[in-house]
């Protein structure tokens, strides 16, 4: 008999919608991932997670939440999106 797969199981429930201001247009950079990070984390309600559009915004993000000594993904989320081989 073939052991049954169980369908995974998210781990957080989405609680609200994006918001504008949680929303940045960058270009394909580590700078840019590490701009956007910085701008985030100036407002008053931060988002916890980022998803970029490609991997190398996604590295700056990680980057500058290290420097910022925010744990991820513990604290914060970030999600690429290009599947480079250093990601």
């Amino acid at each position: 008999m073939a052991k049954q797969q169980s369908k995974p199981q998210p781990k957080a429930e989405v609680k609200q919608a994006a918001k504008k201001e949680w929303i940045y247009f960058g270009d394909v950079s580590i700078a840019s991932g590490k701009e956007a990070i910085s701008q985030f984390m100036l407002l008053k309600d931060k988002p916890d997670a980022v998803f970029a559009v490609e991997d190398y915004s996604a590295l700056g993000a990680l980057k500058e939440l290290k420097n910022k000594n925010i744990a991820v993904p513990e604290n914060f989320g970030v999600f690429g999106f290009a599947n480079e081989l250093f990601a």
